[in-house]
């Protein structure tokens, strides 16, 4: 066998290594979640609902913006349950770009509410079109209409 025989072997050998090894190791299936926390304040909002808010709130991953939060009249509690309120929280941020997430919470007492939200991707415009594939998490509102936060803990996934 000639040397350029073997050169152009070991270098064919070589390229079959590598390109075994990067298809043996997998992108992190996690790569794309970031934790996510919000809050903000609250003001009284009217969207034909007993349960509405919009203000000011603040997100590590989606920077400054407003919300508009508005859910349904609770339906008929479960034999032994709370009954729950549906409904939407929109979030705008400073340049305009949106995102929604369905919410369902129940009252704790007080006008106090807790609950989960799951991102409807659907209803994404700007950057968050590409920035958000999906989310959920937990979060917490009080609706007393004197000095009224909210809260928000989760996970959003983007690309």
């Amino acid at each position: 066998m000639n040397t350029k025989t073997k050169v152009i072997g070991t270098a064919v050998v070589c390229v079959l290594l590598v390109a075994t090894a990067v298809s043996v190791i997998a992108k992190d299936p996690l790569s794309g979640f970031k934790q996510f926390e919000a809050m903000g304040t609250a003001a009284a909002e009217t969207c034909s609902s007993p349960v509405a808010m919009t203000g000011s709130i603040r997100g590590n991953v989606v920077g400054t913006g407003t919300y508009h939060l508005c859910l349904l009249s609770p339906g008929a509690a479960p034999k032994g349950g709370v009954p729950a309120a549906n409904g939407t929280l929109v979030f705008t941020d400073e340049d305009g770009n949106s995102f929604t997430l369905d919410v369902a919470a129940i009252m704790l007492q007080n006008s106090t509410y807790a609950g989960t939200y799951v991102l409807d991707q659907t209803q994404n415009t700007g950057k968050f079109v590409n920035e958000l594939l999906s989310g959920s998490g937990e979060l917490e509102f009080s609706n007393t209409g004197t000095n009224d936060t909210i809260f928000l803990d989760g996970v959003l996934v983007g690309k």
